[in-house]
């Protein structure tokens, strides 16, 4: 599936995507690199430990039209542009949404 980045950065996650993940409006995720791609996972809060970070990554809520801010620095290094209009592939494998920039 693709889908276009806006020009700030913002990249709609398929409905059906967030439907089969049962994401909501406002739900933090963690925004990871992942061999060569951008990885976006729910984020689960830890009851042990509530200040929880990603291994390596930042998480972000996404907003009420399912949009998530991806930071300018991932895109760098998939080869894109900051502010470029890119088509990009979008994949569910399991529970992570994956983002590749179109071959």
């Amino acid at each position: 599936m693709y889908r276009r980045m806006d020009s700030l950065g913002r990249l709609t996650l398929p409905r059906k995507f967030m439907d089969d993940l049962a994401y909501a409006p406002y739900q933090p995720v963690e925004i990871i690199m992942e061999y060569g791609k951008i990885a976006i996972r729910k984020f689960e809060e830890n009851e042990v430990n509530v200040a929880r970070l990603p291994k390596f990554g930042i998480v972000r809520k996404l907003d009420v039209v399912n949009r998530v801010v991806i930071p300018k620095e991932y895109f760098y290094f998939l080869g894109i542009r900051s502010g470029e209009r890119q088509l990009l592939n979008v994949d569910l494998i399991g529970n992570v949404i994956y983002i590749s920039k179109e071959e």
